[in-house]
């Protein structure tokens, strides 16, 4: 049988602990935290923070660099770094399902590919590189994980 690594831990920001599988993660990108603005009965942008998908239904924030994340967690090297429209996602190179040049109802001028997780992946990641630039990456790591 084939050894599987420890289960790996992240804390939250706000200090919930989480135990998980380090292989379930799919993406690690910093994103803008939001914060409710009664006044205007709206969701403000606040701090950017370090978001991880994969390991729970939603985003999980953390207080560590993405990169420095991922290498803790032994994994830096399946992740491909894309830029996406917020600024540099990592992403797991096994985790994507698909790349399109369009996708229906997203349009973005900055946009040159659309990756997902899954066929029916709410996350829908604007990439600024086109798709066989992305392409190339992603099997650039695929391929070494096989070797």
């Amino acid at each position: 049988m084939a050894k599987l690594a420890p289960l790996a831990e992240l804390t939250t920001v706000n200090g919930s602990k989480i135990v998980f599988d380090s292989e379930q993660v799919s993406a690690v990108y910093a994103i803008p935290m939001t914060t409710y603005d009664p006044s205007h009965a709206e969701h403000v942008p606040t701090v950017i923070k370090t978001h991880v998908w994969g390991v729970t239904a939603a985003p999980s924030p953390i207080d560590e660099k993405p990169d420095a994340f991922l290498r803790r967690l032994g994994i830096l090297d399946s992740f491909v770094v894309l830029p996406a429209l917020g600024g540099p996602a990592w992403i797991k190179a096994t985790a994507v399902s698909l790349l399109m040049e369009k996708y229906p109802g997203e349009s973005s001028p900055d946009t040159k590919c659309f990756l997902l997780f899954s066929p029916d992946a709410t996350d829908i990641w604007h990439i600024k590189e086109d798709v066989p630039t992305v392409r190339a990456k992603i099997d650039a790591i695929r391929k070494g994980a096989k070797d």
